[in-house]
């Protein structure tokens, strides 16, 4: 932020320089507050909807597994041949 500061624009148009008012105390860190504070939900969100994902997936993963092994067990796994 302090590059941008660091710009020259040149003077100002004079119609408009009459009209320009300072900003209150404390505006640029309420706007980059509120920002970061968007910045940080959307990547909990993201983080939340990936982590739920791959606990499905797992369990899905897990139940598979286990229907996959009963269809190949024996049917009379105490007797023997």
């Amino acid at each position: 932020m302090s590059e941008r500061a660091d710009i020259d624009t040149g003077e100002p148009i004079e119609a408009l320089a009459s009209l320009r008012e300072e900003p209150v105390p404390g505006l640029l860190e309420r706007v980059r507050a509120g920002i970061e504070r968007r910045t940080l939900t959307s990547q909990v969100t993201n983080l939340v909807f990936q982590a739920g994902l791959a606990v499905i997936l797992e369990f899905l993963e897990l139940v598979f597994q286990l229907l996959q092994g009963r269809e190949s067990e024996p049917e009379n796994p105490g007797e023997s041949e």
